[in-house]
């Protein structure tokens, strides 16, 4: 449906309190929230692929590519659109445009097909069109420079903005391949090569070689699926005719792969190892297959540079350049470089944590320093000891129970860091959760899944094999607690794991977790615990005020440190031979430690925020109006055109609320609540039965009321009529002929209707002196300065002013018809800010033509075609506005405010 949504007319605020975090890692794509909207590219006929967005709460527009590629599916293709677009997600989100969202089209059509190609570009031009502008596309595989220019011809034609297609300034020949290419070669450019293996010779490709051989004197050996020997005009460049020729090439230390990802299987990896590559960086996307990870790739002596990281270093580039800024290598290489070194150090911390805690000798040492030698599965983490003569295992228990106070059973738990699963197991066998385990611990792993298995509940324990601080994006919003104990401290980027764990929480969901913190006083820690420094407490909270979590809560038990370092040193004294190093390195910090505060045990609770409402409203409104919104997503119509009931159902259908106005005839609508900028709720009868309504009755009460009595006293005295003479006066003006209307404490006022508008209409002509109001409701009001009159006909012989501000309904439609204005009071003053249904308009224009009862009459609404009934009406006679009675700048702002306000309690 997306292809047929007017998204010119939306503009969007976004209202969230989570920040994006700052730190490098922070932008990953594991801590990104967000879902597809997988768009088709089809016509009447054909599908041709997809267009995919990666939607989150920071994007306005979306940016990236469009390949050609034959598939052997649709699914297939429509898979793939979805992977690049999170790769463009990461990329952006790198090189710090994270408003721009990770997008990608793939088009599963013949290359060689120039009917097909024209019919997909017809296609993808009415996607486009549709965007507005939301979406930006550039060239990718197969897909040149001809191609947007076509593409750019046709969606002009269609009457669409080409202006976003390809935003990337004449500097490079309307190639975004080319910026990407210059971002690749500042990455290769750090790793110092002296010759490059080249995997694909495409767009970025072919200028990469180019770049590297003529411009940097770098060797470079290249292959590519088709024959572009002839692609670059140096003798530096050399082509190979297949793959396994290419990765037989010697003497190269750095492997550029710029073709399909998943090229780094385990068996290519070996192959370079082999040949001597130590780097591999280049521009394909999702280059790690199933079968192979960065662990693989490390321990064979490669680095790699994450493929997101160095294709932000083109990104990057092309933000520069498109901005007409120049951005040079050396700013890229510092980029790639800050990040590759963030990558390395956290490699580094994981192998420091397997030596620390998943050896043989390792695992045996905590099994006895912290779990009383205890079988498989132990606790290795602090207790609180209520007595003196309480085990460790016992203290360790009372601590997990009071991490877990209140939380409900049954709960889908992911836990970070879960060690050999002394919690795991408790949470699964005890409270029914079934719990993900993630830890980079192998044998712990192991020790953790045969621990379930003997306690019975193997089928709730998950254990993954993984670093916690890169969490699977598809993980998002998938569990109701994240748990952890003493592990967040390992952390090489403690702000991002936080903004990642947030991540993966349902909105609602809790984050849990145990943690030592640094003290009053400085002390190395991390030499006998991997930890990469300690973090304060109030720092802590912090970063969870950052990242959106609220309800905030920690206690602090650094008081039980003393305890369980002197139990721990107990265990090491009485059972374990200190002239082993390492055994003795950990007795004096032990030592250490009871002798300073530098360490503090603190507790923490948090909850994510319930994920914000998508709101929709068909009226232009004040920006200012939803700035402080927060927990809701605001779009609106920023245009003064009505949409029409198609256009209306089309947009507010993917919101859970929406706000219309009065004009809007909502056929088809469907919206959980839907909120009426009016007191009336009459024109939405049409809507689903299972469609909540609310309106706003108060805020339109005070400015409707001053226009009654404005427009009362205006036609008593005919001031129309006397402006229109006033402005063709002569010499001669007869002050006499101009007498007009009544004091108001002479006359007396009957008001139909005694609502909130009614009885701020009583009450102001009360106070301006007029003490002879009477009104007519279905039933007496206490505390109205009026007199109430239960027969209708009754008030209209006797009123000199009426007031009709009475609600639309079954009763009221029609109840002014032409008998009643007949039996109106000669020479009497009508005023109406009731809907135009409640009055018979052809019979008032008649009264007025034939000088009967009524003499003036003020409306603020009419049917639309009311005026081909006004021939013969006298000038001053009627006075018709169009609905503005509650149209003042507060109460419009009032309005939007209540119906919200009234949306949000349903929402």
């Amino acid at each position: 449906n997306f292809s047929t949504i007017p998204m010119s007319n939306i503009d969007r605020v976004n209202s969230f309190s989570c920040l994006r975090p700052s730190s490098p890692n922070g932008n990953q794509l594991g801590s990104i929230e967000g879902h597809f909207e997988v768009i088709p590219v089809k016509d009447d006929v054909n599908v041709y692929g997809y267009l995919a967005r990666f939607l989150n709460k920071y994007s306005c527009k979306w940016g990236g590519g469009i390949r050609i590629k034959k598939f052997t599916s649709m699914e297939a293709c429509k898979e793939e659109a979805k992977e690049l677009a999170q790769c463009m997600e990461a990329k952006n989100r790198k090189a710090g445009i994270g408003t721009y969202g990770g997008c990608k089209t793939v088009l599963n059509i013949d290359p060689k097909d120039p009917v097909a190609r024209s019919n997909a570009c017809k296609a993808l031009a009415n996607v486009i069109i549709a965007t507005k502008g939301h979406v930006l596309v550039g060239g990718d595989m197969n897909f040149g420079g001809k191609d947007l220019k076509i593409l750019k011809s046709l969606v002009t034609d269609q009457g669409g903005n080409a202006e976003e297609i390809n935003a990337v300034p004449p500097l490079f020949d309307n190639e975004i391949s080319i910026a990407t290419a210059y971002g690749i070669v500042g990455g290769i450019l750090s790793a110092q090569p002296k010759k490059v293996l080249l995997q694909g010779v495409g767009g970025v490709g072919s200028k990469v070689a180019e770049l590297l051989t003529k411009e940097h004197g770098i060797e470079v050996v290249a292959f590519d699926m088709f024959d572009r020997s002839d692609a670059v005009d140096s003798p530096l460049f050399s082509f190979v005719k297949t793959f396994e020729e290419l990765l037989k090439v010697t003497g190269a230390d750095l492997f550029c792969p710029c073709a399909d990802g998943h090229i780094l299987t385990k068996a290519v990896v070996d192959q370079l190892k082999a040949v001597g590559i130590t780097s591999i960086l280049g521009a394909a996307n999702h280059q790690l297959p199933e079968d192979c990870d960065e662990k693989y790739i490390e321990d064979k002596g490669i680095m790699w540079y994450e493929d997101s990281v160095v294709n932000a270093g083109g990104v990057l580039r092309a933000t520069a350049t498109h901005q007409y800024i120049e951005t040079s290598y050396d700013k890229i290489q510092d980029f790639i470089f800050s990040q590759a070194k963030t990558l390395k150090a956290g490699v580094e911390l994981i192998k420091n944590i397997r030596v620390q805690y998943d050896t043989k000798e390792s695992l045996d040492f905590y099994s006895c320093v912290m779990g009383e030698n205890t079988d498989k599965g132990g606790s290795i983490h602090y207790g609180l000891y209520k007595t003196p003569e309480t085990s460790m295992k016992e203290a360790s228990i009372n601590s997990l129970r009071r991490l877990l106070r209140d939380m409900p059973k049954g709960l889908k738990v992911l836990e970070i860091g879960s060690g050999t699963g002394f919690a795991s197991h408790i949470m699964a066998s005890e409270y029914g959760h079934h719990v993900t385990g993630v830890n980079i611990c192998p044998m712990q792993n192991q020790w953790n899944r045969e621990g379930a298995e003997a306690l019975g509940c193997g089928h709730l324990v998950d254990v993954k094999l993984m670093s916690f601080e890169r969490l699977p994006v598809e993980w998002s919003n998938s569990f109701d607690m994240v748990f952890s104990q003493e592990s967040i401290c390992h952390a090489n980027d403690k702000p991002a794991l936080i903004a990642s764990m947030f991540h993966m929480l349902k909105p609602g969901g809790k984050l849990v977790f145990s943690d030592i913190t640094a003290g009053a006083t400085q002390m190395t820690f991390n030499n006998v615990n991997a930890v990469s420094g300690l973090t304060p407490a109030a720092e802590y909270e912090s970063m969870l005020h950052r990242c959106g979590f609220h309800s905030l809560e920690r206690e602090d038990y650094s008081h039980f440190l003393h305890t369980n370092f002197a139990k721990m040193l107990n265990q090491i004294e009485t059972q374990l031979d200190e002239s082993v190093k390492r055994v003795k390195d950990f007795a004096d910090s032990l030592r250490t430690r009871l002798r300073s505060n530098a360490i503090d045990w603190n507790f923490f609770w948090a909850t994510k925020r319930p994920a914000p409402k998508r709101v929709f409203c068909s009226a232009r409104i004040d920006r200012g109006w939803v700035d402080k919104m927060p927990g809701f997503q605001i779009s609106w119509n920023n245009t003064d055109k009505c949409l029409t009931p198609e256009e209306l159902s089309q947009c507010a259908g993917f919101f859970d609320g929406a706000i219309v106005t009065f004009k809007d005839k909502p056929k088809g609508l469907y919206a959980p609540v839907v909120a009426t900028l009016s007191s009336g709720t009459e024109h939405l009868k049409g809507l689903d039965e299972n469609v909540e309504v609310v309106n706003a009755p108060e805020a339109i009460a005070e400015s409707c009321a001053e226009y009654v009595l404005a427009m009362a006293l205006s036609a008593n005295r005919g001031l129309v009529d006397v402006s229109s003479k006033a402005s063709n006066a002569t010499s001669d003006w007869n002050y006499r002929a101009n007498c007009e209307g009544k004091t108001l404490q002479n006359m007396h006022v009957g008001i139909v209707g005694m609502g909130r508008i009614g009885a701020l209409v009583a009450t102001k002509f009360n106070r301006v002196g007029c003490n002879n109001v009477t009104y007519n409701s279905r039933s007496q009001k206490n505390g109205i300065p009026a007199k109430f009159e239960q027969n209708l006909d009754m008030l209209l012989q006797g009123s000199d002013i009426v007031v009709l501000c009475c609600d639309l309904n079954d009763s009221t439609k029609g109840m002014f018809d032409a008998e009643r204005i007949k039996g109106m009071k000669k020479g009497s003053v009508l005023v109406s800010v009731a809907r135009s249904p409640v009055i018979d308009f052809p019979a008032l224009m008649t009264a007025l033509k034939e000088d009967g009862g009524v003499s003036r009459v003020v409306v603020d609404d009419a049917p639309e075609d009311f005026v081909s009934w006004d021939e013969g009406v006298c000038q001053g006679q009627l006075t018709v506005t169009a609905h503005i009675a509650s149209n003042t700048e507060d109460s419009r702002r009032d309005i939007f405010h209540e119906a919200f306000a009234n949306m949000a309690t349903k929402l």
